[in-house]
């Protein structure tokens, strides 16, 4: 469920699993199924999904739910993805995590001038999106708090690669260098929870 431009629908296919794809962006579904029509790619939107009951083995939806401004809607496209589970089937969600980081990283693009006025992301705290999950009957197995872009990459002094290049930094991983590295790996191992921007469940 948002599928965006098919990294991970491509990564599974070609494994040899049967899997679909849906993004609520037009363009991205019709780049994909021009350039890729191999896929099973559909336009949708995660609060009203175009799949059977009990469909799927396994949904996920990385980066989804806090892109969505409705709360009573991100509750319904909870609601959607239990309906189009099979009964004791797996759902791996991330949201953006609500702690100091995603504070700072926040803070950091406002003062540099390169935040809207227009809603961006919901950001969670653990118990908060694990409410919304048991709410619809599921059970939260595990939690997980990665880091995709840390803070510090914001800061040329601590990057890799001083220049940034979006697609090459992606693909890369928004890598720090040996200083930033270590100031980064400092920080999560005496504030665990603080540092960190996404919670996958």
């Amino acid at each position: 469920a948002g599928c965006g431009l098919g990294r991970i629908v491509k990564h599974y296919h070609y494994q040899g699993y049967d899997i679909s794809g849906c993004d609520y962006s037009s363009v991205a579904v019709k780049k994909l199924n021009l350039n890729s029509p191999e896929l099973k790619i559909t336009e949708g939107d995660v609060t009203n999904l175009k799949y059977q009951n009990e469909e799927f083995d396994l949904i996920l939806a990385f980066g989804v739910f806090h892109s969505i401004e409705d709360v009573h809607a991100i509750n319904k496209g909870i609601s959607e993805v239990a309906r189009c589970l099979k009964v004791n089937g797996n759902f791996i969600v991330s949201v953006r995590a609500d702690n100091i980081e995603s504070r700072l990283i926040d803070y950091i693009t406002e003062k540099r001038g390169k935040k809207g006025t227009c809603f961006h992301k919901w950001c969670f705290r653990e118990k908060e999106f694990a409410a919304m999950l048991t709410a619809t009957n599921f059970t939260v197995n595990k939690v997980d708090l990665f880091t995709n872009v840390p803070f510090l990459h914001k800061f040329s002094v601590f990057r890799k690669n001083k220049r940034v290049d979006e697609k090459e930094a992606r693909s890369s991983g928004f890598q720090l260098n040996g200083i930033g590295d270590i100031f980064y790996k400092v920080l999560k191992l005496f504030f665990p929870d603080s540092f960190g921007t996404t919670l996958v469940f």
